[in-house]
């Protein structure tokens, strides 16, 4: 009786975990944060990803491989998310400088986001549909 009573308890822990709601992926917050650092870090093929198809030809021309672009700062300005709606506008806030000049310059793109449902492995899916503004 006392070893079926231990093995419940020892059980008990990995059935409680079953009933835990099931995780469909990231969210928006996320996904822009993850866009948000590969701008940082200029890895711009890898935040090509999260725009739209018909978009990303348009930032990849926007952000060339460049030695002389250097990234100060990338981060939102703003963010305006709408859950239900599957929308959010935000605004990026870029910070660079270009060499030989030390001057640093700044750059701003008013982001639309959608949330495009589907059959993702992660639920649900949010890219940017606007196309970004000329980057000096």
């Amino acid at each position: 009786m006392i070893r079926i009573l231990l093995s419940l308890l020892m059980l008990l822990p990995f059935l409680c975990s079953c009933a835990r709601t099931v995780d469909m992926g990231p969210g928006f917050s996320e996904l822009s944060a993850h866009f948000v650092q590969a701008v940082r870090w200029q890895d711009f093929p890898g935040a090509s990803k999260f725009i739209t198809e018909d978009k990303r030809d348009a930032f990849l021309e926007q952000f060339p491989r460049n030695k002389d672009l250097h990234m100060v700062d990338a981060r939102y300005e703003r963010v305006a998310l709408d859950e239900d709606a599957g929308a959010a506008e935000t605004i990026l806030y870029i910070e660079y400088y270009l060499l030989p000049s030390p001057t640093i310059k700044e750059w701003r793109w008013t982001q639309q986001w959608r949330r495009i449902d589907g059959k993702f492995p992660s639920g649900s899916l949010w890219l940017i549909q606007s196309s970004p503004p000329a980057f000096p």
